[in-house]
Protein backbone atom coordinates (compact mmCIF):
# COMPACT_ATOMS: atom_id res chain seq x y z
CA UNK A 1 0.00 0.00 0.00
CA UNK A 2 1.12 3.56 -0.71
CA UNK A 3 0.81 5.40 2.60
CA UNK A 4 0.36 9.18 2.75
CA UNK A 5 -0.01 9.61 -1.03
CA UNK A 6 -2.40 12.40 -2.00
CA UNK A 7 -4.50 11.61 -5.09
CA UNK A 8 -6.04 14.45 -7.07
CA UNK A 9 -9.61 13.17 -7.28
CA UNK A 10 -9.87 12.92 -3.50
CA UNK A 11 -10.44 16.70 -3.32
CA UNK A 12 -12.94 18.25 -5.71
CA UNK A 13 -10.87 21.37 -6.39
CA UNK A 14 -8.02 19.22 -7.75
CA UNK A 15 -10.07 16.74 -9.77
CA UNK A 16 -8.82 15.81 -13.24
CA UNK A 17 -10.74 17.75 -15.91
CA UNK A 18 -12.08 16.58 -19.28
CA UNK A 19 -9.63 18.82 -21.15
CA UNK A 20 -6.70 17.21 -19.31
CA UNK A 21 -8.00 13.75 -20.15
CA UNK A 22 -8.29 14.59 -23.86
CA UNK A 23 -4.76 16.08 -23.89
CA UNK A 24 -3.28 13.04 -22.11
CA UNK A 25 -4.95 10.54 -24.43
CA UNK A 26 -3.79 12.44 -27.53
CA UNK A 27 -0.17 12.65 -26.40
CA UNK A 28 -0.06 9.00 -25.30
CA UNK A 29 -0.78 7.64 -28.79
CA UNK A 30 2.86 6.97 -29.76
CA UNK A 31 3.62 4.95 -26.62
CA UNK A 32 0.48 2.89 -27.00
CA UNK A 33 1.25 2.22 -30.67
CA UNK A 34 4.74 0.95 -29.73
CA UNK A 35 3.31 -1.39 -27.12
CA UNK A 36 0.63 -2.63 -29.53
CA UNK A 37 3.41 -3.84 -31.86
CA UNK A 38 4.90 -5.80 -28.95
CA UNK A 39 1.56 -7.30 -28.10
CA UNK A 40 0.93 -8.37 -31.69
CA UNK A 41 4.34 -10.06 -31.78
CA UNK A 42 3.52 -11.88 -28.52
CA UNK A 43 0.21 -12.97 -30.08
CA UNK A 44 2.21 -14.34 -33.04
CA UNK A 45 0.71 -11.74 -35.35
CA UNK A 46 4.11 -10.93 -36.84
CA UNK A 47 3.34 -11.32 -40.53
CA UNK A 48 1.45 -8.07 -40.99
CA UNK A 49 4.23 -6.16 -39.14
CA UNK A 50 6.85 -7.47 -41.58
CA UNK A 51 4.55 -6.78 -44.52
CA UNK A 52 4.25 -3.15 -43.40
CA UNK A 53 8.04 -2.94 -43.00
CA UNK A 54 8.56 -4.19 -46.57
CA UNK A 55 6.20 -1.51 -47.87
CA UNK A 56 8.41 1.14 -46.27
CA UNK A 57 11.68 -0.36 -47.52
CA UNK A 58 10.94 -1.03 -51.18
CA UNK A 59 9.24 0.47 -54.20
CA UNK A 60 5.73 -0.81 -54.98
CA UNK A 61 7.07 -3.06 -57.77
CA UNK A 62 9.73 -4.70 -55.59
CA UNK A 63 7.32 -5.00 -52.66
CA UNK A 64 4.75 -6.72 -54.87
CA UNK A 65 7.37 -9.33 -55.85
CA UNK A 66 8.57 -9.88 -52.28
CA UNK A 67 5.37 -9.86 -50.22
CA UNK A 68 4.57 -13.47 -51.18
CA UNK A 69 7.73 -14.67 -49.37
CA UNK A 70 7.13 -13.12 -45.94
CA UNK A 71 8.52 -15.51 -43.30
CA UNK A 72 7.23 -15.01 -39.75
CA UNK A 73 7.93 -18.56 -38.55
CA UNK A 74 10.91 -17.56 -36.36
CA UNK A 75 9.12 -15.37 -33.82
CA UNK A 76 12.16 -14.73 -31.65
CA UNK A 77 10.45 -12.54 -29.06
CA UNK A 78 7.57 -14.94 -28.51
CA UNK A 79 9.93 -17.85 -27.94
CA UNK A 80 12.27 -15.95 -25.59
CA UNK A 81 9.34 -14.72 -23.51
CA UNK A 82 7.80 -18.19 -23.33
CA UNK A 83 11.13 -19.69 -22.19
CA UNK A 84 11.41 -17.12 -19.39
CA UNK A 85 7.76 -17.31 -18.25
CA UNK A 86 7.69 -20.45 -16.13
CA UNK A 87 6.51 -19.23 -12.71
CA UNK A 88 3.09 -20.85 -13.26
CA UNK A 89 4.27 -23.91 -15.16
CA UNK A 90 3.10 -25.85 -12.13
CA UNK A 91 0.03 -24.82 -10.15
CA UNK A 92 0.93 -23.04 -6.88
CA UNK A 93 -0.67 -23.92 -3.57
CA UNK A 94 -2.77 -21.07 -2.16
CA UNK A 95 -3.64 -21.18 1.54
CA UNK A 96 -6.10 -18.75 3.13
CA UNK A 97 -6.04 -17.99 6.82
CA UNK A 98 -8.22 -18.19 8.80
CA UNK A 99 -9.36 -21.44 7.24
CA UNK A 100 -12.97 -20.27 7.06
CA UNK A 101 -12.20 -18.37 3.86
CA UNK A 102 -10.43 -21.23 2.04
CA UNK A 103 -13.53 -22.86 0.55
CA UNK A 104 -14.93 -19.58 -0.77
CA UNK A 105 -11.60 -18.54 -2.30
CA UNK A 106 -11.21 -21.98 -3.94
CA UNK A 107 -14.64 -21.45 -5.52
CA UNK A 108 -13.54 -18.06 -6.90
CA UNK A 109 -10.26 -19.50 -8.21
CA UNK A 110 -12.06 -22.31 -9.99
CA UNK A 111 -14.73 -20.03 -11.49
CA UNK A 112 -12.24 -17.57 -12.97
CA UNK A 113 -9.62 -20.25 -13.82
CA UNK A 114 -7.01 -18.36 -11.81
CA UNK A 115 -4.00 -20.53 -12.66
CA UNK A 116 -4.47 -20.03 -16.41
CA UNK A 117 -5.06 -16.30 -15.93
CA UNK A 118 -1.87 -15.95 -13.90
CA UNK A 119 0.12 -18.03 -16.39
CA UNK A 120 -1.02 -15.67 -19.16
CA UNK A 121 -0.23 -12.66 -16.96
CA UNK A 122 3.32 -13.96 -16.38
CA UNK A 123 3.81 -14.21 -20.14
CA UNK A 124 2.39 -10.76 -20.88
CA UNK A 125 4.40 -9.06 -18.13
CA UNK A 126 7.69 -10.48 -19.41
CA UNK A 127 6.91 -9.22 -22.89
CA UNK A 128 5.28 -5.88 -22.08
CA UNK A 129 7.16 -4.88 -18.85
CA UNK A 130 3.97 -3.69 -17.12
CA UNK A 131 0.48 -5.00 -16.50
CA UNK A 132 -2.71 -3.82 -14.81
CA UNK A 133 -4.90 -6.54 -13.35
CA UNK A 134 -8.50 -5.41 -12.89
CA UNK A 135 -10.96 -7.29 -10.70
CA UNK A 136 -14.27 -7.31 -12.59
CA UNK A 137 -17.72 -8.22 -11.23
CA UNK A 138 -20.30 -9.27 -13.82
CA UNK A 139 -23.58 -11.10 -13.24
CA UNK A 140 -22.58 -11.86 -9.67
CA UNK A 141 -19.29 -13.48 -10.72
CA UNK A 142 -15.75 -12.28 -9.98
CA UNK A 143 -13.28 -12.29 -12.85
CA UNK A 144 -9.88 -10.83 -13.74
CA UNK A 145 -9.15 -8.60 -16.73
CA UNK A 146 -5.52 -8.33 -17.89
CA UNK A 147 -4.88 -4.80 -19.18
CA UNK A 148 -1.69 -4.36 -21.21
CA UNK A 149 0.06 -0.98 -21.71
CA UNK A 150 -1.39 -0.54 -25.22
CA UNK A 151 -4.92 -0.54 -23.79
CA UNK A 152 -4.42 2.00 -21.02
CA UNK A 153 -3.49 5.65 -20.51
CA UNK A 154 -2.62 6.72 -16.96
CA UNK A 155 -2.27 9.84 -14.85
CA UNK A 156 0.84 9.45 -12.73
CA UNK A 157 0.98 10.96 -9.25
CA UNK A 158 3.10 14.12 -9.24
CA UNK A 159 4.72 13.28 -5.89
CA UNK A 160 5.40 9.66 -6.81
CA UNK A 161 5.13 8.80 -10.55
CA UNK A 162 5.06 5.08 -9.77
CA UNK A 163 1.63 5.61 -8.17
CA UNK A 164 -1.50 6.21 -10.23
CA UNK A 165 -3.97 9.06 -9.81
CA UNK A 166 -6.27 7.76 -12.56
CA UNK A 167 -6.63 5.11 -15.27
CA UNK A 168 -8.22 5.46 -18.72
CA UNK A 169 -9.15 2.24 -20.53
CA UNK A 170 -9.93 2.46 -24.24
CA UNK A 171 -13.12 0.64 -25.15
CA UNK A 172 -15.06 0.07 -28.37
CA UNK A 173 -18.71 -0.80 -28.97
CA UNK A 174 -21.25 -0.98 -31.80
CA UNK A 175 -23.94 1.70 -31.86
CA UNK A 176 -27.56 1.34 -32.99
CA UNK A 177 -26.63 1.40 -36.70
CA UNK A 178 -23.75 -1.08 -36.36
CA UNK A 179 -20.95 1.49 -36.45
CA UNK A 180 -17.93 0.93 -34.18
CA UNK A 181 -17.63 3.75 -31.66
CA UNK A 182 -14.76 4.46 -29.29
CA UNK A 183 -15.05 5.51 -25.68
CA UNK A 184 -12.86 5.76 -22.59
CA UNK A 185 -13.61 4.22 -19.20
CA UNK A 186 -12.29 6.44 -16.43
CA UNK A 187 -11.26 5.18 -13.01
CA UNK A 188 -9.66 6.96 -10.08
CA UNK A 189 -9.60 5.84 -6.44
CA UNK A 190 -12.81 7.83 -5.88
CA UNK A 191 -14.49 8.40 -9.31
CA UNK A 192 -15.71 6.17 -12.14
CA UNK A 193 -17.45 7.21 -15.39
CA UNK A 194 -17.33 6.98 -19.20
CA UNK A 195 -16.06 9.54 -21.71
CA UNK A 196 -17.44 9.39 -25.24
CA UNK A 197 -15.41 10.00 -28.41
CA UNK A 198 -15.76 13.77 -27.83
CA UNK A 199 -14.50 13.34 -24.25
CA UNK A 200 -17.83 14.23 -22.69
CA UNK A 201 -18.63 12.44 -19.45
CA UNK A 202 -21.57 10.12 -18.88
CA UNK A 203 -22.37 7.80 -16.03
CA UNK A 204 -22.01 4.04 -15.97
CA UNK A 205 -25.29 2.13 -15.80
CA UNK A 206 -26.35 1.81 -12.18
CA UNK A 207 -23.84 4.42 -10.99
CA UNK A 208 -25.37 7.89 -11.58
CA UNK A 209 -23.15 9.42 -8.88
CA UNK A 210 -20.05 8.44 -10.92
CA UNK A 211 -18.38 7.09 -7.77
CA UNK A 212 -15.80 4.30 -7.61
CA UNK A 213 -17.57 1.47 -5.71
CA UNK A 214 -14.38 0.98 -3.68
CA UNK A 215 -13.95 4.71 -2.87
CA UNK A 216 -14.34 4.27 0.90
CA UNK A 217 -11.78 1.47 1.09
CA UNK A 218 -9.38 3.31 -1.24
CA UNK A 219 -9.40 6.43 0.95
CA UNK A 220 -9.06 4.54 4.23
CA UNK A 221 -6.42 2.08 2.99
CA UNK A 222 -4.72 4.34 0.42
CA UNK A 223 -5.30 1.74 -2.32
CA UNK A 224 -6.65 1.86 -5.88
CA UNK A 225 -9.14 -0.99 -6.15
CA UNK A 226 -10.19 -2.64 -8.42
CA UNK A 227 -6.69 -2.42 -9.97
CA UNK A 228 -3.43 -4.18 -9.16
CA UNK A 229 -0.38 -2.83 -11.04
CA UNK A 230 2.44 -5.31 -11.68
CA UNK A 231 5.88 -4.30 -12.95
CA UNK A 232 8.61 -6.53 -14.33
CA UNK A 233 11.27 -4.49 -12.50
CA UNK A 234 11.34 -1.82 -9.81
CA UNK A 235 10.16 1.64 -10.85
CA UNK A 236 11.66 4.93 -9.64
CA UNK A 237 10.50 7.89 -11.72
CA UNK A 238 7.82 6.51 -14.01
CA UNK A 239 4.94 4.05 -14.19
CA UNK A 240 5.50 2.62 -17.70
CA UNK A 241 8.72 1.06 -19.02
CA UNK A 242 8.84 1.59 -22.79
CA UNK A 243 12.47 0.65 -23.32
CA UNK A 244 13.34 -2.69 -21.71
CA UNK A 245 13.06 -5.37 -24.38
CA UNK A 246 13.28 -3.01 -27.36
CA UNK A 247 16.31 -4.98 -28.54
CA UNK A 248 14.17 -8.11 -28.60
CA UNK A 249 11.47 -6.40 -30.67
CA UNK A 250 14.05 -5.09 -33.17
CA UNK A 251 15.83 -8.45 -33.40
CA UNK A 252 12.53 -10.26 -34.01
CA UNK A 253 11.74 -7.97 -36.92
CA UNK A 254 15.29 -8.28 -38.29
CA UNK A 255 15.27 -12.09 -38.16
CA UNK A 256 11.87 -12.17 -39.90
CA UNK A 257 13.12 -9.78 -42.59
CA UNK A 258 16.31 -11.76 -43.15
CA UNK A 259 14.29 -14.97 -43.43
CA UNK A 260 11.99 -13.24 -45.91
CA UNK A 261 14.95 -12.12 -48.03
CA UNK A 262 16.29 -15.68 -48.02
CA UNK A 263 12.92 -17.03 -49.13
CA UNK A 264 12.83 -14.46 -51.92
CA UNK A 265 16.33 -15.42 -53.08
CA UNK A 266 15.53 -19.12 -53.53
CA UNK A 267 13.34 -18.73 -56.66
CA UNK A 268 15.64 -15.95 -57.89
CA UNK A 269 18.39 -18.56 -58.34
CA UNK A 270 16.50 -19.68 -61.44
CA UNK A 271 16.25 -16.18 -62.94
CA UNK A 272 18.58 -13.67 -64.54
CA UNK A 273 19.10 -10.13 -63.39
CA UNK A 274 19.45 -7.12 -65.66
CA UNK A 275 22.33 -4.81 -64.69
CA UNK A 276 23.81 -1.74 -66.30
CA UNK A 277 27.32 -0.38 -66.18
CA UNK A 278 26.96 3.35 -65.59
CA UNK A 279 28.59 5.68 -68.13
CA UNK A 280 26.88 9.02 -67.48
CA UNK A 281 25.21 9.71 -64.15
CA UNK A 282 22.68 12.50 -64.58
CA UNK A 283 21.77 12.24 -60.90
CA UNK A 284 25.25 12.42 -59.38
CA UNK A 285 25.50 10.68 -56.06
CA UNK A 286 22.09 9.06 -56.21
CA UNK A 287 22.54 6.08 -58.53
CA UNK A 288 23.96 3.75 -55.90
CA UNK A 289 21.26 4.43 -53.35
CA UNK A 290 18.51 4.26 -55.96
CA UNK A 291 19.72 0.89 -57.25
CA UNK A 292 19.80 -0.43 -53.69
CA UNK A 293 16.19 0.64 -53.22
CA UNK A 294 15.11 -0.71 -56.61
CA UNK A 295 17.16 -2.47 -59.30
CA UNK A 296 14.70 -1.02 -61.82
CA UNK A 297 16.47 2.34 -61.44
CA UNK A 298 19.02 1.17 -64.01
CA UNK A 299 16.41 1.56 -66.76
CA UNK A 300 16.26 5.35 -66.35
CA UNK A 301 20.04 5.98 -66.52
CA UNK A 302 22.60 5.88 -69.32
CA UNK A 303 24.97 2.92 -69.66
CA UNK A 304 25.61 -0.55 -71.05
CA UNK A 305 23.06 -3.24 -70.13
CA UNK A 306 24.10 -6.80 -69.22
CA UNK A 307 22.37 -9.94 -67.94
CA UNK A 308 23.77 -11.86 -64.95
CA UNK A 309 22.71 -15.00 -63.13
CA UNK A 310 21.46 -14.30 -59.60
CA UNK A 311 23.55 -16.29 -57.13
CA UNK A 312 23.29 -16.18 -53.33
CA UNK A 313 24.98 -18.16 -50.59
CA UNK A 314 21.81 -19.33 -48.88
CA UNK A 315 23.73 -21.43 -46.35
CA UNK A 316 25.70 -18.41 -45.20
CA UNK A 317 22.52 -16.36 -44.87
CA UNK A 318 20.95 -19.14 -42.79
CA UNK A 319 24.00 -19.30 -40.52
CA UNK A 320 23.84 -15.53 -40.03
CA UNK A 321 20.18 -15.74 -39.03
CA UNK A 322 20.93 -18.53 -36.56
CA UNK A 323 23.83 -16.55 -35.11
CA UNK A 324 21.56 -13.56 -34.62
CA UNK A 325 18.98 -15.72 -32.84
CA UNK A 326 21.49 -17.27 -30.45
CA UNK A 327 23.07 -13.89 -29.68
CA UNK A 328 19.77 -12.28 -28.67
CA UNK A 329 18.64 -15.38 -26.75
CA UNK A 330 21.91 -15.32 -24.78
CA UNK A 331 21.35 -11.68 -23.86
CA UNK A 332 18.07 -12.73 -22.26
CA UNK A 333 19.48 -15.62 -20.23
CA UNK A 334 18.77 -18.51 -22.62
CA UNK A 335 21.70 -20.71 -23.56
CA UNK A 336 22.13 -21.97 -27.12
CA UNK A 337 21.44 -25.52 -25.83
CA UNK A 338 17.94 -24.44 -24.78
CA UNK A 339 17.40 -22.53 -28.01
CA UNK A 340 18.45 -25.06 -30.63
CA UNK A 341 16.32 -24.86 -33.74
CA UNK A 342 16.28 -28.66 -33.92
CA UNK A 343 15.58 -31.05 -31.06
CA UNK A 344 18.58 -32.85 -29.59
CA UNK A 345 18.97 -35.61 -27.04
CA UNK A 346 20.94 -34.41 -24.00
CA UNK A 347 21.45 -35.76 -20.51
CA UNK A 348 19.47 -34.50 -17.56
CA UNK A 349 22.61 -32.96 -16.03
CA UNK A 350 23.47 -31.10 -19.24
CA UNK A 351 19.91 -29.82 -19.44
CA UNK A 352 20.08 -28.65 -15.83
CA UNK A 353 23.33 -26.76 -16.45
CA UNK A 354 21.86 -25.13 -19.57
CA UNK A 355 18.82 -23.98 -17.58
CA UNK A 356 20.78 -22.58 -14.65
CA UNK A 357 20.34 -18.93 -15.71
CA UNK A 358 16.66 -19.50 -16.52
CA UNK A 359 16.12 -20.93 -13.04
CA UNK A 360 17.68 -17.78 -11.55
CA UNK A 361 15.35 -15.63 -13.65
CA UNK A 362 12.37 -17.69 -12.49
CA UNK A 363 13.41 -17.32 -8.86
CA UNK A 364 13.56 -13.52 -9.24
CA UNK A 365 10.15 -13.48 -10.92
CA UNK A 366 8.63 -15.61 -8.17
CA UNK A 367 9.04 -12.80 -5.63
CA UNK A 368 7.27 -10.37 -7.96
CA UNK A 369 4.37 -12.76 -8.38
CA UNK A 370 4.20 -13.55 -4.67
CA UNK A 371 3.49 -9.85 -4.02
CA UNK A 372 1.08 -9.74 -6.96
CA UNK A 373 -0.87 -12.76 -5.68
CA UNK A 374 -1.23 -11.07 -2.30
CA UNK A 375 -2.53 -7.82 -3.83
CA UNK A 376 -4.88 -9.65 -6.22
CA UNK A 377 -6.27 -11.62 -3.28
CA UNK A 378 -6.95 -8.35 -1.44
CA UNK A 379 -8.74 -6.94 -4.51
CA UNK A 380 -10.84 -10.12 -4.87
CA UNK A 381 -11.63 -10.09 -1.15
CA UNK A 382 -12.87 -6.49 -1.25
CA UNK A 383 -14.87 -7.17 -4.42
CA UNK A 384 -16.68 -9.98 -2.60
CA UNK A 385 -17.34 -7.63 0.35
CA UNK A 386 -18.38 -4.52 -1.62
CA UNK A 387 -20.71 -6.46 -3.94
CA UNK A 388 -21.82 -8.85 -1.15
CA UNK A 389 -20.89 -11.99 -3.09
CA UNK A 390 -20.61 -14.56 -0.30
CA UNK A 391 -17.86 -12.32 1.16
CA UNK A 392 -14.45 -13.52 2.19
CA UNK A 393 -13.56 -12.64 5.81
CA UNK A 394 -12.19 -9.10 6.03
CA UNK A 395 -9.21 -10.35 8.06
CA UNK A 396 -8.38 -13.13 5.54
CA UNK A 397 -4.79 -13.35 4.32
CA UNK A 398 -3.18 -15.43 1.57
CA UNK A 399 0.07 -17.36 1.48
CA UNK A 400 1.35 -18.88 -1.76
CA UNK A 401 3.75 -21.79 -2.23
CA UNK A 402 4.97 -21.86 -5.83
CA UNK A 403 5.64 -25.25 -7.39
CA UNK A 404 9.30 -26.05 -7.91
CA UNK A 405 10.32 -26.68 -11.52
CA UNK A 406 10.80 -30.33 -12.44
CA UNK A 407 13.95 -31.25 -14.33
CA UNK A 408 13.76 -33.94 -16.99
CA UNK A 409 16.07 -36.73 -15.91
CA UNK A 410 17.41 -39.73 -17.79
CA UNK A 411 15.08 -42.56 -16.66
CA UNK A 412 18.05 -44.90 -16.17
CA UNK A 413 19.87 -42.37 -13.95
CA UNK A 414 16.68 -41.79 -11.98
CA UNK A 415 16.18 -45.54 -11.46
CA UNK A 416 19.81 -46.04 -10.40
CA UNK A 417 19.42 -43.25 -7.84
CA UNK A 418 16.31 -44.85 -6.37
CA UNK A 419 18.07 -48.24 -6.13
CA UNK A 420 20.99 -46.60 -4.29
CA UNK A 421 18.60 -44.90 -1.87
CA UNK A 422 16.90 -48.23 -1.16
CA UNK A 423 20.28 -49.97 -0.63
CA UNK A 424 21.40 -47.23 1.78
CA UNK A 425 18.13 -47.36 3.70
CA UNK A 426 17.20 -43.75 2.87
CA UNK A 427 13.85 -44.97 1.54
CA UNK A 428 12.21 -48.36 1.25
CA UNK A 429 10.66 -50.07 -1.73
CA UNK A 430 7.15 -49.31 -0.54
CA UNK A 431 7.96 -45.56 -0.46
CA UNK A 432 9.04 -45.76 -4.10
CA UNK A 433 5.85 -47.60 -5.05
CA UNK A 434 3.69 -44.91 -3.42
CA UNK A 435 5.70 -42.16 -5.15
CA UNK A 436 5.26 -43.80 -8.55
CA UNK A 437 1.57 -44.53 -7.92
CA UNK A 438 -0.15 -41.54 -6.24
CA UNK A 439 -3.40 -43.50 -5.87
CA UNK A 440 -1.69 -45.84 -3.38
CA UNK A 441 -1.91 -44.15 0.03
CA UNK A 442 -0.81 -46.79 2.59
CA UNK A 443 2.10 -49.20 2.99
CA UNK A 444 -0.37 -52.08 3.15
CA UNK A 445 -1.73 -51.20 -0.30
CA UNK A 446 1.82 -50.72 -1.59
CA UNK A 447 2.84 -54.16 -0.30
CA UNK A 448 -0.22 -55.76 -1.93
CA UNK A 449 0.67 -53.98 -5.19
CA UNK A 450 4.26 -55.28 -4.98
CA UNK A 451 3.14 -58.85 -4.25
CA UNK A 452 0.77 -58.77 -7.21
CA UNK A 453 3.54 -57.64 -9.57
CA UNK A 454 5.90 -60.32 -8.27
CA UNK A 455 3.24 -62.97 -8.84
CA UNK A 456 2.71 -61.72 -12.43
CA UNK A 457 6.48 -61.75 -13.05
CA UNK A 458 6.82 -65.34 -11.79
CA UNK A 459 3.81 -66.45 -13.82
CA UNK A 460 5.20 -64.88 -17.01
CA UNK A 461 8.59 -66.52 -16.38
CA UNK A 462 7.08 -69.97 -15.88
CA UNK A 463 4.65 -69.72 -18.78
CA UNK A 464 6.84 -68.10 -21.46
CA UNK A 465 10.37 -68.66 -20.22
CA UNK A 466 11.14 -64.94 -20.02
CA UNK A 467 14.32 -64.15 -18.11
CA UNK A 468 13.72 -60.64 -16.71
CA UNK A 469 17.17 -60.39 -15.14
CA UNK A 470 18.85 -61.00 -18.50
CA UNK A 471 16.53 -58.46 -20.12
CA UNK A 472 17.55 -55.81 -17.58
CA UNK A 473 21.23 -56.58 -18.14
CA UNK A 474 20.69 -56.16 -21.87
CA UNK A 475 19.00 -52.77 -21.33
CA UNK A 476 21.94 -51.67 -19.19
CA UNK A 477 24.54 -52.08 -21.88
CA UNK A 478 24.56 -55.41 -23.71
CA UNK A 479 24.49 -54.71 -27.45
CA UNK A 480 22.26 -56.92 -29.50
CA UNK A 481 22.32 -56.92 -33.28
CA UNK A 482 19.04 -55.95 -34.87
CA UNK A 483 17.06 -59.05 -35.84
CA UNK A 484 18.79 -61.27 -33.18
CA UNK A 485 17.38 -62.41 -29.89
CA UNK A 486 19.09 -61.29 -26.72
CA UNK A 487 20.74 -64.32 -25.09
CA UNK A 488 18.79 -65.64 -22.14
CA UNK A 489 15.75 -63.42 -22.76
CA UNK A 490 13.66 -66.18 -24.34
CA UNK A 491 14.53 -69.73 -23.41
CA UNK A 492 11.99 -71.48 -25.51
Amino acid sequence: MNNFIFRRDEIQAFQIKESEIMHRCTHDTARRAEMLIRKNILKDNLEYIIDAQLRLMFTPQTYDDMRHYVDATNNLMRRVVRETSTVYKGAPERVVSPKGGQKRFDEVCKALNLNQKMKRANYLLNGMNDLLVQVVVMDGMIDLSLLTPDMVTVFENKDNPTVLDAVLIEDAYCDEVGQTQRQWIYWSPTRHFILDRDFKTKSVDGNPEMVNPYAEQNILMNTFFPFVPIHKDDRENCFWDRYTGKDLVSATKLVALQSTFRNFMIPMQFKQLGVKQQTIDTNTGTTKSNQIKSPLDILVTNGEAQVLDWQSNLTQIGEQIEKQIFSVAGNHGISSENFKLMAQSVSGFARKVARERLDEIREDQTETWRDAEDQIFEAIKWASIVYNLNPLPEAAKLSVDFAEPKDLEDPKDEMDLKIQKIDLGVVNLLDVIMEENPDIKTEEDAEAFLQRNIDIKNRMTNRYGINFDAALLNMNGAKVQRGQTAPGVLNG
